[in-house]
């Protein structure tokens, strides 16, 4: 485990901010979004992000460690004099694992400097908006599913095994971000790429820097073919398989409880 604390780091900051645009992206097609039109599906995106009388905050799970987002921490005892230690409630910090940051030289420790509710919830003091959650999270989408190929370029579906002989994980993972460095070159994802006047030739998976990471890189490793949390999501999954089942009569009682909390809020 790395030792030395620092500020929470742009790249994380933005990548933490995808994670949770695309479990917007989720609730949205649970919730039959599609059924509204594109402003509509917009303002339930930013609801989902930032929580509503009707919806809670993915952020504020995201921050806690709840639900899915536990995998991507370990949780350490609480050291003497760290930042945020007034705001840890159960004498634990949450600790972004190695393999999730891309960086094995620095601890970044949720409720520290950057890694807040409000510095990801938040860009030059305005709250993010429901169109900037849904873009986000349709970039994520999309690299996912490039990201997907490479995978499987690594873990053929035809072999018995999860992994290359000798190879895990780790190896998976890096052999996906460098082609993804490649294809992109570079960028974070296609429209920066489009704006890389180099050809892609010019990129090799040897220059790709140690912390580079497409947008969406979490989601890959959260929900993706070798989940963190075991399971993936329905907007991400090509055949249904490991995606939590919700019957009908739960999800009908949810919707009207949100309709019931919205419509109290509004006449509040």
């Amino acid at each position: 485990m790395a030792v030395a604390a620092t500020k929470f780091a742009d790249y994380l900051v933005q990548e933490c901010r995808s994670l949770v645009a695309t479990q917007c992206w989720e609730i949205c097609m649970a919730d039959k979004a599609d059924g509204k039109d594109l402003d509509g599906q917009k303002d339930l995106m930013g609801k989902c992000f930032h929580g509503s009388a009707g919806y809670g905050s993915c952020l504020t799970n995201l921050i806690e460690g709840k639900g899915d987002y536990a995998s991507l921490f370990d949780r350490m005892a609480i050291e003497n004099n760290r930042e945020g230690n007034e705001l840890r409630k159960d004498g634990h910090s949450l600790i972004l694992r190695d393999l999730v940051s891309c960086d094995e030289s620095t601890t970044f420790c949720v409720l520290s400097r950057g890694f807040t509710r409000e510095a990801l919830a938040k860009t030059k003091g305005e709250l993010i908006q429901g169109r900037k959650v849904y873009d986000r999270g349709n970039r994520c989408i999309a690299n996912y599913k490039t990201a997907l190929k490479y995978h499987d370029e690594f873990c053929p579906k035809s072999s018995p095994e999860p992994y290359p002989s000798g190879k895990g994980l780790d190896d998976m993972l890096m052999y996906v971000r460098q082609r993804m460095y490649m294809l992109l070159k570079g960028a974070k994802n296609k429209d920066g790429a489009r704006r890389v006047k180099k050809d892609m030739d010019s990129f090799t998976a040897e220059q790709m820097p140690e912390k580079y990471m497409f947008e969406g890189y979490m989601v890959f490793v959260l929900w993706g073919p070798k989940a963190l949390c075991g399971k993936t999501l329905s907007c991400l999954s090509e055949d249904g398989k490991k995606v939590e089942k919700v019957g009908r009569a739960a999800i009908r009682e949810k919707e009207l409880k949100i309709k019931q909390l919205e419509r109290s809020s509004n006449e509040g």
